[in-house]
């Protein structure tokens, strides 16, 4: 049995940007994730919609920098990792224990639906290959820091079946060695570029041009009030179960799905204060506080995407809200209330397919308030994105 000795370091939002930081911190490189997110790139504005095999559509809208973000961390902060992998389960399980007895974390890739504590409901269609940090392994369980404050906690089958989910990601693991923090303003300031490139310059890759950058808000509003594009909400979250998986994964996105809430903006802003030091630039500090601003706005969005108005759709947000408080605090000790509300959320959906869902001019009225509110953190963003680049030069 082998546990790192002195392991405390849990709290993160993100797979990504959590897991470096957890690993340089145990390391003796305690770079706040902030910092890291800030590093990678930072805050981006990405309107995608799509099915899972299966289930009714879904809408992400994407908040943070996407684009195989832990290489651009590496790559700026100088970071070598020592990567294996192999397809063979047995060899894998050595690996893992190799390097914890040589006194270093493990990431790994795992399937987030395998993983018991995420209390997802998986199938042969539909995985999350995401990075976690094993800090502890014997014969019959595993010990993980991923997302929760807290230490969680799977079986040594469950982890060696969430690592094998996927053929090219197969048992993949990787160490961290230590951070070149002689690099990091210029890592800062590279972050700061590319945040500002994905608002202002072209899209990373052609597929994303007219739905990413200034133009993800303005597609979202339009398409929130045209009836003629097929991927209007009136056709594709057309009124419904559609329209309830529209509205739910859009909350998701926003507020829970490794952002930290307010689509990341108030961990951005922290980053820049940050930011302001290490580049002795006060500006950006100054630039932090719209982009606090802009994070309102964004929380008012969540709020008018499952609002008041409607009981049905509160109770479901406070309900999502509410698993996710209790995964960050209590991590796995908290499944068994965690499933009591996934199957509270469950009929809260039934009722709406069954009967309870808006009518057409009730789903439209909706609709054009949420149009405002979309443009409202459009406007917010410009502000924020403008004093971003002057403090930058």
């Amino acid at each position: 049995m082998t546990i790192l000795p002195n392991y405390t370091h849990f709290a993160s939002a993100n797979w990504d940007t959590g897991t470096v930081a957890n690993a340089l911190a145990y390391a003796g490189q305690p770079i706040d994730e902030a910092l890291i997110f800030g590093i990678g790139g930072g805050i981006v504005a990405g309107y995608f919609t799509f099915d899972f095999h299966g289930e009714d559509p879904h809408l992400t809208f994407l908040t943070r920098y996407s684009f195989d973000p832990l290489k651009v961390i590496y790559e700026r902060l100088g970071i070598k990792p020592r990567v294996r992998q192999t397809d063979q389960p047995e060899l894998a399980r050595r690996y893992l224990m190799e390097t914890l007895d040589a006194g270093q974390p493990a990431i790994v890739l795992a399937d987030a639906y395998r993983l018991p504590y995420n209390n997802l409901q998986g199938d042969d269609f539909n995985w999350m290959m995401m990075p976690v940090l094993v800090y502890g392994h014997d014969d019959h369980h595993a010990h993980l820091a991923d997302r929760a404050h807290v230490a969680l906690t799977v079986t040594a089958e469950e982890l060696a079946a969430a690592r094998g989910r996927v053929k090219k990601d197969k048992h993949r693991l990787w160490t961290l060695p230590p951070a070149d923090l002689d690099r990091l303003p210029a890592a800062v300031e590279a972050g700061l570029r590319t945040c500002l490139n994905s608002f202002y310059g072209d899209p990373p890759v052609a597929p994303l041009k007219n739905k990413f950058g200034f133009m993800a808000y303005q597609k979202w509003a339009d398409l929130l009030v045209n009836r003629k594009d097929k991927l209007a909400w009136s056709k594709y979250f057309a009124a419904g179960p559609r329209f309830y998986n529209g509205l739910t994964s859009a909350y998701r996105s926003i507020e829970l799905l490794g952002t930290g809430g307010a689509a990341s903006r108030p961990q951005y802003a922290d980053f820049l204060e940050q930011a302001a030091g290490l580049l002795n630039r006060p500006a950006l500090k100054a630039a932090a506080a719209p982009f606090r601003a802009a994070a309102a706005r964004w929380s008012e969005l969540g709020v008018a995407l499952l609002p008041e108005s409607v009981p049905l759709l509160a109770e479901t947000r406070r309900l999502m809200q509410r698993e996710q408080h209790l995964f960050a605090e209590q991590g796995g000790a908290s499944l068994a209330e965690r499933q009591q509300i996934a199957a509270r959320r469950e009929t809260l959906r039934r009722q709406w397919n069954d009967g309870a869902a808006l009518n057409e001019a009730e789903t439209a009225a909706l609709c054009e308030s949420l149009r405002e509110r979309v443009l409202d953190v459009h406007d917010a963003e410009q502000v924020a994105l403008a004093d971003l680049r002057a403090a930058l030069g």
